[in-house]
């Protein structure tokens, strides 16, 4: 009985660090698409014309792709509980750069902070699908997190293209850097390697 109750919390926990591992990669993807939404709104608030626009967005997509061997190694040496915070914290405090850009390059500096710490967020789901599940669970739990961020990126785009007829960019992003903040904490305490 003491055993069967052990390997259920045990499932238990993997299951609720898995969901927890989410959060950050939903969260990701909605900061990464964000910007293709808000063009009018970004090129209206920095005087500037899509080219720029189009570097504004793919600086996320420059560091992220840069920082995918690091973040590996990374979560390889130090567990995915510190990692995906510090990872967490740094694509949050991105995002509230972007938000509160007065010019351009500042706004790009924050894309790029946004990219390095959501470089983190697939590899450390993954570290942790392989230390908490069977491996014969292993292409389930990827379809899970593919999903869960293909719904991060529908709320990037569909749900923040409502919000915005509604509120500003800049306030936008600005909660979704106070959401960011919950992600981070909400990781340091419940994500255990």
């Amino acid at each position: 009985m003491s055993a069967r109750f052990f390997k259920i919390s045990i499932i238990r926990n993997a299951v609720f660090i898995f969901i927890v591992c989410n959060f950050f990669y939903c969260y990701e993807f909605f900061v990464q698409v964000a910007p293709g939404v808000m063009v009018d709104n970004l090129m209206s608030d920095f005087f500037t014309d899509a080219t720029w626009i189009g570097i504004l967005s793919s600086s996320f997509f420059w560091t992220y792709t840069i920082m995918q061997i690091p973040a590996g190694v990374l979560i390889d040496r130090y567990g995915a509980r510190l990692m995906l915070t510090l990872a967490s914290l740094i694509c949050t405090i991105g995002t509230w750069v972007f938000s509160l850009a007065p010019i351009l390059f500042i706004a790009i500096a924050g894309r790029i902070l946004m990219g390095i710490g959501s470089a983190f967020a697939f590899t450390g789901v993954i570290y942790i699908i392989i230390r908490w599940f069977d491996k014969r669970h292993f292409a389930v739990l990827i379809g899970v997190l593919q999903s869960i961020g293909c719904i991060g990126a529908i709320g990037g785009e569909s749900l923040l293209s409502f919000i915005l007829k509604y509120y500003m960019w800049r306030e936008i992003m600005f909660c979704m850097a106070i959401i960011g903040f919950a992600v981070t904490l909400i990781t340091w305490l419940f994500i255990k390697n």
